[in-house]
């Protein structure tokens, strides 16, 4: 039995929901985490 062929705009679409949340979680997380990683300047 031939599996049904699926279509590269779906599977386009199907990735761009997946990862253009995922990469604005990993920007947001590298901009609240810069805080931690940056030095102490002296008062």
């Amino acid at each position: 039995m031939a599996s049904p062929k699926t279509s590269p705009i779906l599977i386009a679409l199907a990735w761009l929901a997946v990862t253009i949340p995922l990469g604005w979680g990993v920007y947001q997380s590298l901009v609240k985490a810069l805080p931690l990683f940056r030095s102490v300047s002296a008062k």
